[in-house]
């Protein structure tokens, strides 16, 4: 079984090494990180008489964390694609491995990824530092819940990868919602909350800005439910309306 495992990681690495897009989306993040880690203090100080840019801080970095675990997702969702137009999916779901392991190991492979990734962009940013490792590395963890909602929205809504770029252009509600909640007045952005990825930024946001410890547990534990409840409505959609067509 461990081998199969294996040839499972070692074709997600070949695909995503032929495909220019899917390598685009990969790593073109931590440039993007490098560059506001020099730029955001620069433009701080240009605006400074005018615009309290520091006070958005907390803001920017959880933007920048939050799009990691959705980008691994959206390449996984459009590797699902492609073998669905390959009829791949059809083949493996007939196999002794079953089509439900085969898509747990990716969904362990790139969850993994991109939390280690949502660590490092925290710290290649460097415009936060009051978030403990210890608080990142569990907001990261519920972040990465985010991984497998991204592919399952994109490989469920979508019939091609020609869709697929169409609904992951729409699909950044997913991102846009929570991180606009936070220009709410207080407590009205909890209406935000019924957008499952609102809670692990929530929960990132309050380390950040040194806020509720016990609304920051709170936070996470809702993540952790909110994300799970939608994966497993979403994986079962995806089931229906793929694999048993």
């Amino acid at each position: 079984m461990s081998n199969v495992y294996g040839n499972v990681l070692r074709a997600d690495a070949k695909r995503i090494l032929r495909d220019p897009f899917l390598l685009m989306m990969i790593f073109y993040l931590p440039p993007i990180n490098f560059l506001l880690r020099w730029g955001v203090p620069k433009l701080t100080e240009t605006v400074q008489k005018t615009v309290d840019l520091v006070a958005y801080y907390p803001l920017i970095a959880a933007m920048m964390v939050l799009t990691v675990p959705f980008i691994f997702g959206a390449v996984l969702g459009m590797q699902m694609l492609g073998e669905k137009d390959e009829n791949s999916m059809t083949a493996i779901v007939v196999t002794p491995f079953s089509f439900h392991r085969y898509f747990a190991a990716r969904v362990v492979l790139f969850s993994l990824m991109g939390a280690i990734l949502t660590v490092g962009t925290h710290y290649i940013l460097g415009i936060v530092t009051q978030v403990s490792l210890f608080k990142l590395i569990l907001v990261a963890m519920v972040l990465s819940l985010n991984t497998p909602i991204a592919a399952l929205v994109i490989a469920s809504v979508a019939k091609n990868q020609v869709q697929g770029f169409a609904v992951l252009k729409g699909s950044g509600l997913l991102i846009s919602g929570p991180a606009l909640s936070f220009f709410l007045p207080a407590h009205w952005d909890m209406l935000v909350g019924v957008i499952p990825l609102y809670w692990p930024l929530k929960a990132y946001f309050l380390a950040a800005t040194g806020g509720s410890e016990m609304l920051f547990w709170v936070a996470l534990a809702v993540g952790v439910v909110g994300q799970a409840i939608a994966i497993h409505f979403l994986y079962k959609l995806f089931c229906k309306n793929i694999l048993l067509k």
